[in-house]
């Protein structure tokens, strides 16, 4: 006995945290960290944010340092103007810098542009959040529902093996006949095929939330989830709907990331129009070299190069005169890029009109079937209850009975799923209005 006791207290904690229950706010948590679209638009944001910062540092010079060594080999032309074959080295080494100073504003209008691309990725990365945590909220609403379906099927079930035991009962008492106790053992293997077809709902409701949070399989088999989720009235369905509406539209992620790429479109027209404009450029540049050749008189490394040095200071204008329509139909282009992103933010406004008028109709009903799935919870209870008792009593048949019992039994089903359906529709709509925040 000691010996187990011991055992058990070694493998107990192994078997407590073999079984890891998920909160949904753990779940979104996780997603957000770990699902792959998510990972992705980040990684996007963070090339939109290189970009970015190179349009800022093309303010700054270029530096460039240079080095050259020349061998020459045969007949050159010497200090007396005479050619003799010699063999003459020479070292040249360099450094340059250049500057932009003026280009149209096109630098500056990158900057901007860029900026705006930068934060419309951000919102893309919200976007993204937004639609996966909505995705794990309805799975996980999902999952919760089918395991009150389990629930009901196993209630069913032993209901069905109840009145399987009082028919034989009544079957041995004389009171009925012995085809009602094959139908009654009947009605229990269909329970118990319902039974097995509700557990399968559930486990692929839990495969396809493991899936989305793409969880490895050990985890996936560990994987279970909360069944403590508040469900609480709103009072969004006392807004109407242009009311919401307008909240969206201040906050949801789909439409600023619309908004921002028309303004970093706008500063691509610019930029198209700054090519019309002269360009002037500033450089400086320093050189030195060392030469030498081979049976003649050199001077030495040291005094050539504080001889050889050489300065240079350039100005660089540039004046566009004709590039063959390009710089035309650039601000062309860009002005028609203009006018479809535009349209694609209105096009993306008049959708998030139509999902907000879905949602305020789907959660209103959803509100409404409530109250009328537990009036019918409570009548068909009622009824299934007088039917047991007119079966017992040998006024009903094994069919009446049976028939009762299913519809108090989709009663209760039907009550599971308004109350579910009720919660996911509210906070759909909460989403909108701006309450729900993930």
């Amino acid at each position: 006995m000691k010996a187990k006791f011991v055992i058990l207290l070694i493998f107990f904690p192994l078997i407590a945290s073999a079984q890891k229950v998920w909160t949904i706010e753990q779940c979104i948590d996780y997603a957000k960290q770990e699902n792959v679209i998510i990972r992705r638009a980040e990684t996007q944001a963070e090339i939109s944010k290189i970009s970015h910062q190179q349009s800022k540092e093309n303010f700054l010079p270029n530096l460039n340092a240079n080095a050259s060594q020349n061998f020459s080999f045969g007949r050159s032309l010497t200090e007396e103007n005479i050619y003799e074959s010699n063999n003459v080295f020479n070292t040249n080494i360099g450094v340059s810098a250049g500057l932009t100073l003026f280009k149209g504003l096109q630098m500056i209008n990158e900057v901007h542009q860029t900026d705006f691309n930068f934060q419309a990725a951000l919102m893309d990365v919200k976007k993204q959040q937004d639609d996966i945590c909505l995705q794990i909220m309805t799975c996980y609403l999902q999952i919760l529902y089918n395991k009150e379906a389990v629930k009901v099927a196993e209630s069913k079930l032993e209901l069905t093996k109840l009145q399987a035991k009082q028919t034989e009962a009544l079957v041995d008492a004389g009171k009925k006949p012995k085809g009602e106790l094959s139908e009654a053992n009947a009605l229990v293997a269909q329970d118990e095929v319902s039974l097995l077809d509700a557990k399968t709902t559930l486990e692929t409701s839990y495969l396809t939330l493991t899936q989305l949070l793409y969880l490895e399989n050990e985890e996936v088999k560990n994987f279970d989830v909360s069944d403590d989720v508040s469900f609480m009235m709103t009072d969004v369905l006392n807004k109407s709907v242009p009311e919401i509406y307008d909240v969206a539209l201040e906050f949801l992620p789909s439409i600023k990331g619309e908004e921002l790429r028309i303004k970093s479109q706008e500063y691509s027209v610019k930029m198209a129009k700054g090519a019309y404009s002269p360009q002037l450029s500033f450089g400086a540049s320093y050189g030195n070299g060392y030469f030498y050749t081979q049976g003649g008189e050199n001077l030495s490394f040291a005094d050539q190069f504080a001889k050889n040095n050489n300065f240079g200071l350039n100005f660089s204008l540039n004046i566009p005169i004709f590039d063959r329509m390009s710089t035309p139909n650039a601000v062309k282009r860009n002005k028609l890029t203009l006018n479809q992103q535009s349209d694609q933010l209105e096009t993306a406004k008049n959708n998030l009109r139509k999902e907000i008028q879905n949602a305020y109709v789907n959660a209103y009903m959803a509100q409404q079937k409530i109250n009328l799935a537990e009036a019918n919870l409570k009548a068909s209870e009622e009824a299934f209850n007088y039917q047991s008792e007119k079966y017992e009593a040998g006024a009903a048949t094994l069919y009446e009975l049976n028939e009762s019992k299913n519809r108090y039994t989709s009663a209760k089903l039907s009550q599971v799923q308004a109350k579910y359906n009720y919660l996911f529709r509210t906070r759909i709509l909460s989403y909108y209005n701006g309450e729900l925040k993930f």
